[in-house]
């Protein structure tokens, strides 16, 4: 991540473009948090990277993340740390894989609750999650969109 941070964000960020990350610090924060390290030492390993000026937390139920990953991916993406295997909550790639996201979906809530996060959920169409996220986007953008004379 440090790397994507040297060498394209900061210089993005740097030189006056707006940059959308997906999977940004949180992300690792909290996959290295369920497996028990330190949340001080989380935070002070992640603490020079740039604050974003908002972070919108995506909202899928594990067993919709699966069958995403299972149609696009396909099952054999269902590796180890990503299906949270080495966590030994079963030896089965599938069900370990919904454990671990519920554990994660329930630490992103917590991080979104304590700090004002909004919840977007992608249980509607593709088009209603767009405009929801759009809404907590959009403020943050305005003064940068040219608008159309037409």
């Amino acid at each position: 991540m440090w790397d994507q941070v040297v060498h394209h964000i900061q210089p993005a960020l740097d030189a006056g473009f707006v940059v959308v990350a997906d999977r940004f610090s949180y992300t690792p924060i909290i996959r290295e948090s369920v497996r028990g390290t330190s949340k001080e030492w989380l935070n002070g390993l992640y603490s020079s990277v740039p604050v974003p000026d908002t972070v919108i937390v995506l909202d899928a139920g594990p067993k919709r993340i699966l069958h995403r990953v299972i149609y696009t991916d396909g099952i054999a993406e269902l590796k180890g740390y990503e299906s949270g295997m080495d966590l030994g909550h079963s030896n089965i790639p599938t069900v370990s894989f919904l454990h671990y996201q519920k554990l994660l979906r329930g630490k992103f809530k917590q991080l979104a609750k304590e700090n004002n996060f909004p919840i977007v959920s992608t249980k509607g169409t593709f088009e209603d999650t767009h405009e929801e996220i759009w809404k907590n986007v959009e403020p943050i953008v305005s003064d940068l969109i040219v608008k159309s004379s037409n």
